[in-house]
């Protein structure tokens, strides 16, 4: 329906991060549910259009992951989870998953990528 019908052809879509924030999503429900869990999973959106692409309910505390396409981390990959942390000081732990290669732990959150989504669970 999009038209993609090679990886040439989804690296310049105009809906590729779209598509990989989907994926990432799924992929980690798919996981919950498989443990028997009921996800609680959550977007959350501030009156300003600030993100946060995956919030995780833990009932006492929240989780946030911010998803990215890009294959090299930029520092403003992080901003909306700084802001979220500085709203909700509850927040248990902060991800980035991101479509390069290398896991490494940041200040403002853990940087993994679309591979390790099991560490996540």
């Amino acid at each position: 329906m999009l038209g993609i019908r090679s990886t040439i052809d989804l690296v310049s879509h105009f809906a590729k991060g779209a598509l990989f924030e989907n994926f990432i999503i799924n992929e980690l429900l798919k996981n919950k549910i498989n443990t028997g869990e009921r996800p609680q999973f959550f977007f959350w959106q501030d009156s300003n259009a600030n993100e946060i692409d995956l919030l995780i309910d833990k009932v006492i505390s929240q989780s946030i992951i911010e998803i990215k396409a890009g294959k090299t981390v930029q520092p403003d990959f992080f901003k909306n989870l700084k802001l979220f942390k500085s709203l909700s000081p509850t927040t248990s732990g902060s991800w980035l998953v991101y479509g390069g290669d290398q896991a490494q732990p940041r200040s403002d959150a853990m940087v993994i990528t679309w591979k390790d989504l099991g560490s996540l669970t």
